[in-house]
């Protein structure tokens, strides 16, 4: 009967153990969750730029418009969650073209699939002149 209760009371333990520690990783990822300062924020921001504009343009074209390009310009929605960085540059034709690019603060979500939280690019067509 002695060693029966110690039995109980060992599976008990683990079983509090267990629970404590998945509740102490939970604690862990909502405290430790990615900070994101305006910096990253601005660098996760001007690598999306760079990738797209070298994507849709090719290497040569790039350079040329990487070197015409002013911004960004900054721009915070009212909660604070969203950032939207604007380039833009002068075609020769005196065409504005512009390119945002919203980054969130708080990438987190519950679906990896939703994609509400990913970087979004948008430009004008003024870009293919």
């Amino acid at each position: 009967r002695n060693s029966h209760n110690q039995t109980l009371r060992i599976a008990m333990i683990k079983n509090v153990l267990i629970i404590c520690m998945g509740l102490f990783v939970v604690i862990t990822v909502l405290v430790l969750k990615p900070i994101r300062t305006d910096s990253v924020l601005l660098d996760i921001a001007t690598k999306e730029l760079q990738e797209t504009l070298f994507l849709q343009f090719g290497k040569e074209r790039y350079l040329s418009i990487e070197s015409k390009l002013t911004g960004p310009l900054v721009k915070y929605d009212a909660d604070g969650n969203r950032v939207m960085y604007e380039w833009y540059y002068l075609s020769k034709q005196g065409d504005s073209a512009f390119v945002y690019i919203t980054v969130y603060r708080h990438p987190e979500s519950f679906s990896w699939r939703d994609g509400f939280y990913w970087n979004r690019v948008t430009m004008n067509s003024n870009w293919g002149q």
